[in-house]
């Protein structure tokens, strides 16, 4: 069983830019429903883990469903550091690390933006600057 805090099975972060030249979300998704199907993995999207009791060996998730557990591996992520600056929470400023947070990007800039600004050096960020540069080619 896999609890999933995003609303989609996981997928190639790395490969996020190429959302941008045209790969789909599904075409960046690391498994499909078959194999799931035939490893007998039961997938909760949109249903993330909010604790667990080592105890009764249970975990419950979000939603208050409590699911029994024989291992338990946890696999946090991560989240996007933001600088403390001042607009940081501004429409039009989105953070970089799922394919959410890329459809809002796509989203408003179809509807409001001409120019756009990456701040950051990490990889995400490269990639996103790299990806931007491509298209305006």
């Amino acid at each position: 069983m896999v609890l999933c805090e995003e609303p989609r099975p996981a997928y190639d972060r790395v490969q996020l830019t190429s959302y941008f030249s045209g790969r789909t979300p599904d075409e960046l998704s690391l498994t499909d429903r078959g194999f799931l199907d035939a490893h007998g993995i039961e997938l909760y999207v949109d249903e993330p883990a909010e604790s667990f009791d080592r105890a009764a060996k249970t975990v419950t998730a979000r939603s208050g469903r409590v699911f029994p557990y024989d291992t338990l591996v946890l696999a946090t992520g991560s989240y996007p550091f933001v600088p403390p600056v001042p607009g940081k929470d501004a429409a039009g400023c989105f953070v970089y690390r799922t394919i959410e947070d890329l459809l809002a990007i796509e989203e408003y800039a179809k509807k409001r933006a001409t120019t756009g600004a990456v701040v950051g050096g990490g990889l995400l960020g490269l990639e996103a600057r790299r990806a931007r540069c491509a298209a305006s080619d």
